[in-house]
């Protein structure tokens, strides 16, 4: 990530990640997507560029605080971390997509394999490190 990105990420006061459920929503007129990422810096950087293109984004730093806000407010688009703490992405992806059969996923993930909880449309993969073009791609690969 570029040192500007880093540094305007860090001098945010308004975003906060303490309790691995924060809920950060962002007006869009587009997809409503929940993105699941541990990383700090990454969830809030894939979260601007996502609100940028017009996107209403929900976050959540685990699959736990992720699975209480889909139980509440349904999603379109899963963008999920494979390596999570806890329980994994791949592993969440199966049981939101049990919870809501039509949610659409993609994985963000450095690994070369992971598990297809296919039951509808196969999930996305989204190779790490992205960039937003390589997001927006991936969220309309998704649609």
């Amino acid at each position: 990530m570029a040192g500007g990105v880093r540094a305007s990420i860090c001098a945010s006061s308004e975003w906060t990640c303490s309790n691995g459920a924060d809920r950060v929503h962002i007006k869009g007129n587009d997809m409503n997507i929940l993105l699941v990422e541990d990383d700090e810096l990454i969830r809030y950087a894939a979260q601007e560029f996502m609100r940028e293109r017009g996107h209403s984004v929900t976050v959540a730093a685990n699959a736990e605080g992720a699975m209480e806000i889909l139980r509440r407010s349904p999603a379109d688009v899963l963008v999920t971390d494979v390596g999570l703490p806890g329980m994994s992405g791949d592993v969440f992806a199966a049981e939101a997509r049990a919870l809501q059969p039509s949610l659409r996923i993609v994985f963000a993930t450095g690994l070369d394999r992971i598990s297809d909880p296919r039951d509808g449309a196969g999930p996305v993969v989204l190779r790490k490190p992205y960039d937003a073009d390589a997001l927006e791609a991936a969220l309309k690969a998704a649609r």
